[in-house]
């Protein structure tokens, strides 16, 4: 469920059945927009794909639909939907957020959890070094 004006998405019956409040990226706020005004006008004029959009939304179907309108560079970018979490983790991490907060944001009930999403690479450790000694 995405609230537009509070810029919040909710995830909704997760795997630990605590349905937890998401902000939204200034970006994902721009496009989910975007994304409803096209949505509304499909809907007027009789073309929306109730799969996809509407009551009865599934992201897994968005997905491979969006998969099939690419092209086949792009594809190989586009991987299975739990990767996106994988790197949104991964890049709240590499950009300086804590554990405990990419743990709030993923819904995880322990750091542990988070850390396995956590993918860090030697260059980040190499990064992280630099800026905290020079």
């Amino acid at each position: 469920d995405v609230d537009l004006v509070g810029a919040t998405l909710t995830v909704r019956a997760p795997k630990n059945h605590r349905d937890r409040v998401v902000p939204l990226s200034t970006g994902a706020l721009r496009v989910l927009t975007e994304r409803r005004r096209q949505w509304e006008k499909e809907q007027d004029e009789g073309q929306t794909d109730l799969r996809v959009y509407g009551h009865r939304a599934d992201v897994h179907k968005a997905v491979r639909l969006a998969w099939h309108v690419l092209t086949p560079e792009r594809r190989d970018v586009l991987r299975p939907v739990h990767s996106f979490r994988d790197t949104a983790i991964t890049r709240m991490v590499n950009t300086g957020a804590t554990l405990p907060v990419v743990q709030e944001f993923a819904g995880h009930a322990s750091i542990e959890m988070t850390r396995r999403y956590a993918e860090v690479s030697p260059e980040d450790v190499r990064e992280a070094i630099l800026r905290a000694f020079n």
